[in-house]
């Protein structure tokens, strides 16, 4: 364990895993006060003092910094209205949407945040576009208590550009019926062409009071663009799965093991289609799929024959009554019977959405869902 002391105006930048705890003075992140911090692996955390503060450090690594990691241009972002956040991967989003946060909490506002980057998610686990809401600052958007989900069950819109858009429309709308002053959406770090028709798309159904870009691309008609934070490593795609990992974990935690009728699960083509027959064999218009004992897709014209060890271990939404209420992972299913084993967090649920993310029984990723 290290003992810090943190010079004024320097920021200390925290890699994650790490504990740190205030000992003395006073000390902030993206204008949040700091008690103690617990950070993730593979996550920065950028730790400021106007004043002076000691630390005490117990794990990760750190680096000293001149002054504040903060943009100037940050500060320009508007506290009021619907505020969309775009920029790429590992641009800073999220310590943008942090530090808006907080610089209006600190006026007095109450604050809405949509999480809406599904592959790097804070607010509620990968594959869910979650919000939460906050009247006090935060350091970290992690420590927000989501407060309702749109289950896409992907870590990327690309492919599911319609759920994402119905579940950011969704939760602007269940946020907005809160009264808050602010509603900040940090979008996914999509910002290829089809991620720039998408964000157009979501500009279009949501109609923000402003779009703020972090960086200089993508050239969005009418957006504020700020900074990009000097100091923002761009992580590996390793290091990305295992926050996922982490976040996973933390949403599953408490799972128990629950059978339901095969009849609850919803979200591919291979549950929302009819069964025909009595068997698993399913028409879903032009394509038909097939779950079978193989070990390999194969594909023979318009049918597609899915290996039943390829629906093991699927990440599923639990809904009752339509609303989100809790997550769960598929561990069996009993093609005779009927039957669904899952790892679920909620006793009661009448819909399990499945997507494509497929989970080991480490919570590691597998390779997902294809079909």
């Amino acid at each position: 364990m290290l003992r810090v002391h943190v010079p004024p105006s320097t920021t200390l930048i925290v890699e994650g895993p790490s504990h740190v705890r205030l000992v003395e003075g006073a000390c902030n992140v993206f204008g949040a006060l700091i008690g103690t911090v617990e950070v993730e692996p593979f996550v920065s955390l950028p730790v400021t003092s106007g004043t002076g503060c000691v630390l005490e450090v117990d794990g990760g690594a750190i680096r000293a910094v001149p002054g504040t990691t903060i943009p100037g241009s940050w500060n320009a972002v508007p506290l009021r209205g619907t505020v969309l956040i775009v920029g790429p991967t590992d641009s800073g989003k999220t310590g943008l949407a942090t530090y808006t946060l907080n610089r209006a909490v600190q006026r007095g506002l109450n604050v809405c945040v949509v999480d809406a980057d599904i592959g790097q998610s804070d607010i509620g686990p990968p594959g869910t576009v979650a919000y939460a809401c906050s009247a006090a600052p935060v350091p970290l958007l992690r420590y927000m208590s989501m407060e309702d989900g749109h289950f896409v069950g992907s870590t990327t819109p690309s492919g599911h550009e319609d759920a994402s858009l119905a579940g950011i429309t969704r939760m602007v709308r269940r946020a907005s019926a809160r009264y808050p002053h602010l509603i900040i959406v940090n979008m996914p770090g999509w910002v290829t062409d089809r991620g720039i028709r998408f964000t157009r798309s979501v500009v279009d159904a949501v109609e923000p009071d402003a779009v703020v870009v972090v960086g200089r691309k993508p050239a969005l008609k009418g957006s504020l663009h700020v900074e990009r934070p000097p100091h923002v490593r761009a992580r590996t795609r390793d290091e990305r799965a295992a926050i996922r990992r982490a976040r996973y974990s933390r949403y599953l935690s408490g799972a128990r093991r629950v059978a339901v009728d095969v009849e609850v699960l919803r979200g591919r083509p291979l549950f929302e289609c009819p069964r025909r027959g009595d068997g698993w064999l399913v028409d879903c218009g032009t394509a038909i799929y097939e779950v079978y004992r193989g070990r390999e897709y194969v594909r023979e014209g318009d049918l597609l024959r899915v290996p039943l060890g390829h629906l093991h271990g699927l990440f599923v939404g639990l809904y009752r009554g339509g609303r989100l209420v809790g997550f769960g992972r598929l561990v069996d299913i009993d093609l005779e019977g009927g039957r669904v084993h899952l790892d679920a967090t909620a006793s009661s649920f009448d819909v399990a959405v499945a997507g494509t993310i497929r989970l080991g029984e480490g919570l590691e990723e597998l390779e997902p869902l294809k079909a």
